[in-house]
């Protein structure tokens, strides 16, 4: 089997008075009954038969990790950030976004990732980026990354499994009007073991490249669509050794495209509610893996320091995951995000069993 592995005047005015008591109201208008409506649609009809777990490791891996997001106030959402006025969004469009009004020059954030599987398996995960507005040049945004696990049984089978990854990237994003650009490019290098006591069974070595264009369009003043387009191209030196001295060494492609289009609805200009759809296409070698998934989330704003959140996402196999969290703004421009999530990786159920996951964002503005 393969091994593979594998992220206001006018406005003040516009939003006036908003809080519990207005955002309840809005739940009423038709425009928003919309977004709970088609995400229903997409919970019932994306279902297939459960062909996901028969899929190889070198797919589901990096499948899990399409949607998955190192930013706290995406993943309370369930995901949901294909079209957002805020620089965490998988729309690099949003980058741009979050520097509007021009207060700030500078975006940092530092995010932890702590998942937690039923088998014991868990993963360390930091993130940490940098954002600049470089003013008729637009926004750059460089992040790094780097992603790490303990050592433990599979399920499967009396094996072990380690994961290491280090990676970087480069986003920029651009905004004309109610018209946004982003553009990215990201490198990662990955190591995994698959082992028993006395043999390596696979140990793998990952080089992967991805690339993301980015699109989003204002409509009005609370509405925005986005799409953003991914591509990836991963090259795996994979060591095996059948019985102790025995080894056979091959190198391995692996490719994915992914889609993922959204809607957000703007409740106040820090808060939005949002719906995502994705599609992404995975190759390793031979094999293949394609999947539909929805997500849905919203903020909830409580007080003008504190916005709670809840999301929740289906694929087309019917696995069904949720997540919360909460938003702190201690002073103008510094945010602490947490978030919880649980059965959001269902790719890697065959393996480690039911995922959750724990994390905290910081980010500042200046």
């Amino acid at each position: 089997m393969p091994i593979d592995s594998d992220f206001q005047v006018s406005a003040t005015k516009l939003f006036k008075n908003s809080g519990p008591v207005v955002f309840l109201k809005s739940l009423k208008k038709t425009k928003f009954c919309i977004l709970l409506i088609v995400w229903a649609l997409c919970s019932s009809l994306l279902r297939g038969a459960d062909e996901l777990m028969n899929a190889p490791f070198a797919l589901r891996f990096p499948a899990a990790f399409t949607h998955f997001s190192p930013f706290a106030d995406v993943a309370a959402k369930g995901g949901a950030s294909a079209a957002s006025p805020f620089g965490s969004s998988s729309n690099l469009a949003g980058i741009a976004w979050s520097f509007q009004p021009q207060e700030f020059d500078y975006l940092a954030s530092a995010n932890y990732d702590f998942l937690t599987f039923d088998s014991g398996t868990e993963l360390h995960l930091s993130t940490q980026t940098l954002a600049f507005d470089v003013a008729e040049l637009g926004v750059f945004r460089w992040a790094m990354i780097e992603f790490q696990s303990n050592r433990s049984l599979i399920r499967t089978a009396p094996v072990h499994y380690e994961f290491e990854l280090l990676g970087t990237r480069l986003d920029w994003s651009k905004r004309f009007g109610d018209f946004g650009l982003g553009a990215g490019l990201g490198f990662t290098r990955a190591e995994t073991l698959f082992s028993t006591a006395t043999v390596r069974l696979a140990d793998s070595e990952k080089d992967n490249w991805t690339g993301r264009l980015s699109i989003q369009r204002q409509w009005g003043q609370r509405w925005l669509i986005g799409a953003t387009a991914d591509y990836g191209l991963g090259r795996t030196e994979v060591l095996r050794e059948s019985v102790p001295g025995v080894f056979r060494r091959s190198l391995e492609t692996s490719q994915q495209w992914m889609l993922q289009t959204g809607l957000a609805y703007l409740i106040t200009p820090k808060t939005a509610a949002h719906l995502d759809y994705q599609y992404a296409h995975l190759t390793h070698e031979a094999e293949e893996l394609a999947f539909h998934r929805c997500a849905v989330g919203t903020d909830i704003p409580v007080l003008s320091w504190l916005i709670l959140r809840t999301g929740g996402a289906v694929d087309q196999w019917g696995n069904l995951g949720f997540s919360g969290g909460l938003a702190w703004l201690p002073r103008r421009g510094a945010t602490v995000n947490l978030a919880y999530q649980n059965g959001m990786f269902p790719e890697l159920d065959r393996e480690f069993g039911n995922a959750q996951m724990f994390n905290l964002s910081v980010s500042l503005k200046w």
